[in-house]
């Protein structure tokens, strides 16, 4: 079974380097390590096999992530096939354990899925085993199946260029590579067939209740029904894509290169707008993905609408997009006191009595009245500091200091509502 190891035509690999392969006891990773183990233990004999052009010798580790979604004894299963395995082909193994319920928990707060939530755990323990072992690639035992369904997943999505290019062989920023993306699943099953070897089958890869489950028993096997040729076409579609959002980010990060400040990245709105929509859409991608831990990745309908200059702030969690005093900003949020804080929602024109003052919502601005700010239903009213700060969906409307009104946007639009805080 072939596994693409070699480097490019050019490239000269470091003296022996260090591969640290993913395995997580399933078909494909069991597939990968035997591969991988084989290939090592060639390229240490003497023999026209180590010489040839191309060919250079190797150091193999792995890692195995135990996430406790499932239940204990089927994780505890899982765990020591791997460590079994390795111990047969030898291959140093660490054994990482997430405590059970953290993957659960950092869903709900991120409100992603549990498969998003596991593969953010998992990942983060590669890049550390990576950096403790002195790992040059991590390798992951994704296959040309695995590519098609993220294509089709991407597409049920309404991804942009990026998520429709489904799986890279090489990942250059995140040292990943996939030495077995040219292969089917069913060429990794008649290989672990010739070597007599046993793996083990996820039993949540049935529940339907997961998308890319939904996308592998029941799309596929449709499209595979009612259009025979159609994995080809995919396949083309998905290496445009891929080479497309390659550019476009290459683009983005030449016409909108970021300056970093105190806060976080910032541009000026006029260079920001100049651009065409789907650079400031890539540039702002760039701008999250630098963030690291805290960020919320807003839906692609939001993120457009800030890009477009139809709204001034995008939540992201943490941190925030704001456009503001002829700068596109993405900065960390201010702390918000919470002793004495508190949040009022408004979603309909009425007199709102709180403790510190009234608030009076209109569909339109009263005749004569200036004293207000105009703002879109819903708004929201909460603790700033020693204030009040008032929020639409298109960023801050006004913040009310100790003596009052302190600041407003100034927009007056006739679809807007007239607030009035005494």
């Amino acid at each position: 079974m072939a596994v693409a190891l070699i480097p490019a035509a050019g490239e000269i690999p470091p003296e022996n380097p260090v591969f640290l392969a993913a395995l997580s006891g399933g078909a494909d990773s069991t597939a990968m390590a035997a591969a991988l183990a084989a290939l090592r233990d060639v390229r240490q004999q003497p023999g026209p096999l180590s010489s040839e052009a191309g060919e250079f010798p190797f150091t193999l580790r792995a890692i195995h992530v135990n996430h406790n979604i499932r239940r204990a004894e089927e994780c505890t299963a899982d765990e020591e096939a791997v460590a079994s395995l390795c111990g047969t082909l030898n291959i140093p193994l660490t054994r990482i354990s997430l405590p059970r319920g953290l993957v659960e928990a950092y869903a709900r707060k991120k409100g992603t899925g549990v498969e998003g939530a596991a593969r953010h755990f998992r990942h983060g323990a590669f890049r550390r085993e990576a950096r403790r072992t002195g790992a040059g690639w991590i390798l992951i035992a994704h296959t040309a199946d695995d590519h098609i369904e993220n294509i089709l997943m991407g597409f049920i999505k309404g991804s942009g260029p990026q998520g429709l290019g489904g799986l890279g062989a090489v990942n250059e920023k995140r040292k990943i590579k996939r030495p077995l993306l040219g292969l089917g699943r069913a060429e990794v099953l008649a290989y672990l067939k010739v070597r007599g070897l046993s793996y083990r089958t996820d039993s949540s890869n049935a529940d339907e209740r997961f998308l890319r489950n939904r996308v592998r028993l029941r799309l596929i096997p449709l499209l595979d029904r009612r259009f025979p040729h159609w994995r080809e076409p995919v396949k083309t579609l998905g290496e445009t894509q891929y080479i497309t959002g390659a550019f476009l980010t290459e683009e983005a990060e030449k016409r909108l290169p970021w300056e970093t400040g105190e806060e976080g990245y910032r541009l000026r709105a006029a260079q920001f707008f100049s651009q065409p929509d789907i650079l400031r859409e890539r540039a702002l991608f760039a701008a999250i993905d630098r963030l690291g831990t805290g960020v919320k990745r807003p839906r692609l309908k939001t993120l457009r609408a800030f890009a477009r200059g139809n709204s001034a702030a995008c939540d992201l969690g943490s941190w925030r997009l704001e456009n503001r005093n002829g700068t596109v900003t993405v900065k960390k949020k201010l702390p918000v006191p919470q002793e004495a804080g508190f949040s009022v929602l408004i979603k309909q024109p009425g007199l709102y009595k709180l403790e510190a003052f009234t608030v009076e919502a209109f569909n339109t601005r009263p005749l004569g009245e200036k004293t207000g700010f105009f703002a879109e239903y819903p708004v929201v009213l909460r603790t700033w500091g020693a204030g009040v700060l008032a929020e639409d969906r298109r960023g801050t409307a006004a913040l009310l200091g100790p003596r009052g009104l302190s600041w407003k946007r100034e927009e007056n639009r006739n679809s807007m509502a007239y607030f009035i805080i005494r």
